[in-house]
């Protein structure tokens, strides 16, 4: 597997009583998008400084495409874009001027323009002042001030963070969209788990300067599958029998808990055998009940 990103046993301490990061160990492959999450002061931030080179890693822990991190400065900002502060824009400029300045500041052809509004799904308010930007529009305006360059790599901090719920899925939608549509990676760092599960291909769970967890969402499910399932039936005035289980009916639901989520076609086949119809069968639990079972 082609590793972009890959820290080993990393430590870092701002004062010899706290210790921000506690030997950790991440590994993010090409091509995913990859979830940071942890409460305040788990050491995301820290993380995140020290990818982006603003933090110096003096122990050469930090590997990025391969190489210590160090050994590449400034040159590989070229491959990765970095928005892990509150972006600055000027209010006055139009999504086309900012993104002109900034062009032209690196000796960069001005007609990727119009290709990075695209991208970012602005291309109709590329003359709108900013100050007519909603908060997801700006956010992802600075998102695409990163991509001038072409990067190969995208580190991003809390990308949705003050968002409402519509500028969160566009600032989500364009994320995806430059993931699979352009093979760009990107590590998210984000407290925001509920929306983090709608588009992470990986998670990473940190906690008090430690890794809790690491590896695909797929694999982060199975950790935690013995999970309540919800089932909604239909008209049905009978008892619901399922042995073995404690079941919670009310009306058209009916709620059991089961140990693995193979177990799901056998409690279906049950109640069908009982004449009754299953229009929907859903497990429970979100990335947020799992990384509450992790850090406690």
């Amino acid at each position: 597997m082609d590793t972009i990103i890959d820290i080993q046993k990393l430590s870092y301490s701002y004062n010899n009583n706290f210790k921000a990061l506690d030997d950790i160990s991440i590994r993010v492959p090409r091509g995913a998008v990859y979830g940071f999450l942890g409460p305040n002061g788990a050491g995301k931030s820290t993380t995140m400084r020290m990818l982006a080179g603003i933090m110096p890693d003096e122990s050469g822990a930090v590997r990025l495409f391969g190489a210590p991190l160090g050994g590449q400065l400034p040159g590989i900002y070229s491959k990765i874009g970095c928005l892990v502060e509150q972006p600055v824009l000027y209010s006055h400029l139009t999504a086309k001027d900012h993104l002109e300045l900034v062009l032209k500041s690196n000796a960069l052809a001005l007609d990727k323009i119009d290709p990075i509004l695209e991208m970012v799904g602005l291309t109709k308010a590329k003359h709108l002042a900013v100050k007519r930007y909603s908060l997801g529009m700006k956010q992802r305006l600075a998102i695409g001030l990163c991509l001038v360059k072409e990067p190969e790599l995208l580190l991003l901090d809390e990308p949705v963070n003050g968002l409402d719920p519509n500028g969160m899925q566009e600032v989500r939608e364009m994320l995806l969209r430059l993931n699979e549509q352009h093979g760009i990676t990107i590590f998210i760092s984000s407290h925001l788990l509920a929306e983090l599960e709608k588009m992470c291909s990986h998670i990473c769970i940190i906690n008090k300067g430690k890794i809790h967890f690491e590896g695909t969402m797929q694999e982060l499910k199975l950790k935690f599958e013995g999970t309540p399932v919800r089932i909604t039936i239909g008209d049905y005035d009978g008892p619901v029998s399922l042995p073995g289980y404690e079941v919670l009916r009310k009306e058209h639901t009916v709620t059991c808990h089961l140990q693995s989520r193979n177990e799901i076609p056998v409690i279906v086949s049950r109640l069908v055998e009982q004449g009754i119809p299953v229009y929907e069968v859903k497990q429970e639990g979100s990335l947020e009940s799992w990384f509450m079972d992790i850090i406690q």
